[in-house]
């Protein structure tokens, strides 16, 4: 029948894949869930989180964290405006009010970003090191990428530049190659030849994929990751991941939704080898730092052992 798949020596004239012939059969596949996490996996997260908590150092550096900013304050008062502005239009109320409230709601933006840029900055002083990991551009991808997208690697690269702790094993620099892609699915990613941003990508989403960058890249940062993964997913079992994923797509939740909200499946998302642990975790630490360190400390004590050293 159409495709060239035919009954006995009729030869296949364009093979098919599974996925193909079960569409030309009417038949559903089903997706099949990986397996559970080792019990050797379960028992590396345990012996982390004793070490996450008896690092004194990663916890006063998270506490100072969670009190930067300002930030919370002028989120909520954007949200109340943006809810009085939709009660606006519900009830069919004057140009000139609703002229007011968009004005407030804009002004109310606009205070979110300042505060925002005042808190990274906070931030940054707390998080500094003395002696910073090098992250070099051996192939100077940086400077073929469009004016925009060069300005968000850059950012992204500055603030990891200086937060990120060298240790004496570390044999060299962290060679990072930033390519500009058309975009597979409207996302910048993460691949061996290294960091592929995508057009209007902005310095946190840049912050994500080095970050995925340097997890496979910088000795013990890899098995550390996994260990955490571990220690807070523990036996829990993976769910698809839903709408706007393959069905092949795994993560857990645990009680990342504290910190991340609706992506907290993603932050437990299953890979074969990497994690999304250190990408959604110093994301959220370069957009956030107050937030996520007083809404999951534990997550910020690791990410900032890990940053210095401690917990690699």
């Amino acid at each position: 029948w159409e495709g060239g798949i035919g009954i006995g020596p009729t030869p296949l004239k364009s093979p098919l894949t599974l996925e193909a012939i079960a569409t030309k059969l009417d038949v559903r596949l089903k997706s099949v869930s990986p397996p559970p996490l080792s019990v050797e996996e379960i028992t590396r997260g345990k012996v982390l989180a004793e070490r996450i908590a008896q690092d004194a150092g990663s916890r006063e550096i998270a506490e100072k964290l969670s009190q930067v900013g300002g930030v919370t304050v002028r989120r909520e008062r954007a949200a109340r405006l943006s809810d009085e502005i939709t009660g606006a239009i519900a009830r069919q109320a004057t140009d000139a009010d609703l002229v007011d409230l968009r004005l407030a709601y804009r002004d109310s933006l606009d205070a979110v970003t300042k505060a925002e840029r005042r808190a990274r900055e906070e931030a940054l002083s707390i998080l500094a090191v003395d002696s910073p990991m090098q992250l070099r551009d051996y192939g100077e991808t940086l400077a073929k990428l469009p004016e925009t997208e060069r300005a968000a690697a850059n950012e992204a690269l500055d603030w990891l530049g200086r937060i990120v702790g060298h240790r004496p094993e570390q044999a060299g620099p962290v060679r990072v190659d930033v390519l500009l892609n058309t975009p597979r699915d409207g996302r910048a990613w993460c691949d061996a030849r290294g960091v592929h941003l995508t057009p209007g990508t902005d310095a946190g989403t840049a912050v994500h994929e080095l970050s995925h960058l340097l997890e496979d890249r910088v000795p013990g940062w890899h098995e550390a990751a996994r260990a955490f993964l571990a220690h807070r997913v523990g036996a829990e079992p993976m769910q698809p991941m839903g709408s706007g994923y393959g069905a092949d797509e795994f993560g857990r939740d645990d009680d990342f939704a504290k910190a991340f909200g609706h992506r907290a499946k993603y932050v437990g998302k299953h890979y074969d080898r990497e994690t999304e642990i250190t990408a959604m975790g110093l994301e959220k630490l370069y957009r956030d730092p107050a937030g996520l360190a007083a809404e999951d400390p534990e997550f910020a004590r690791f990410l900032v052992g890990v940053l210095r050293g401690t917990l690699r």
